[in-house]
């Protein structure tokens, strides 16, 4: 198991296709030669996890599907997750229908707040996906206005709708969400571009120049010499 560790470590920063290949052979073997073992349900879900972060959606959905088929996890939350990973791989190949069932599925199995949280969220980020900006960002106001918990762990529904609003001209409400953004998610890898936006509809919305120059010295004060703070800089 520690071995499919380390090698799935090493492709994240590689991104060598023979690397993750050994890395999933690592953890295949495990599984087979450990089916007793703590670290099997984890790694189980991880072979989805680690396809969805190569976008290989079909092998993620076979993933998935065998760990919501295994009878061990039938009540375990992992099950609830993997369930939630294969709405995301729906989603990613436009099966929105399919995507939204599934979510629908857990939400109905679930009182887990936190699951339902994410549920709420991740029905946004699928209809964002889809092109469905308006409904999009109508499930993102609720699912904030809901659950406390989605400002602090879903930077998806304040990002996607600063981009919404401002494709859609609303300036106003995007300049909100864009400090909603950095407010809330100052580390995210995101924030130079919010804050680089903030600073833009300043400039707009007609403010005094001070304050749209102020937005783009501080994006590169707080982010330095970046590719991310070429705009502002």
């Amino acid at each position: 198991f520690m071995t499919g560790d380390a090698l799935a470590e090493v492709w994240k920063s590689q991104k060598g296709e023979a690397i993750y290949e050994q890395a999933m052979n690592a953890y295949r073997q495990a599984i087979q030669n450990y089916p007793d073992s703590q670290l099997v349900e984890r790694t189980s879900l991880m072979l989805g996890m680690l396809a969805i972060d190569k976008h290989d959606y079909m092998t993620a959905i076979r993933n998935f599907n065998a760990h919501i088929e295994n009878k061990k996890y039938e009540q375990k939350q992992s099950r609830h997750y993997a369930m939630l990973g294969l709405a995301h791989s729906y989603a990613k190949i436009n099966k929105l229908d399919e995507a939204l069932a599934l979510l629908g599925k857990v939400e109905k199995e679930t009182k887990d707040e936190l699951l339902l949280a994410e549920i709420s969220v991740r029905k946004g980020d699928f209809y964002f996906t889809a092109k469905k900006f308006d409904q999009a960002c109508d499930i993102y106001d609720q699912a904030i206005k809901k659950y406390d918990v989605v400002s602090k762990l879903f930077p998806s529904a304040y990002f996607n709708k600063i981009e919404w609003q401002f494709w859609k001209n609303k300036f106003k409400e995007s300049h909100l969400s864009a400090i909603e953004f950095v407010k809330n998610f100052p580390a995210h890898s995101f924030a130079p571009y919010a804050l680089t936006r903030v600073g833009e509809l300043l400039d707009i919305l007609g403010a005094e120049q001070s304050q749209s120059i102020g937005a783009y010295l501080e994006t590169h004060f707080r982010y330095g010499e970046s590719p991310k703070t070429i705009v502002a800089r």
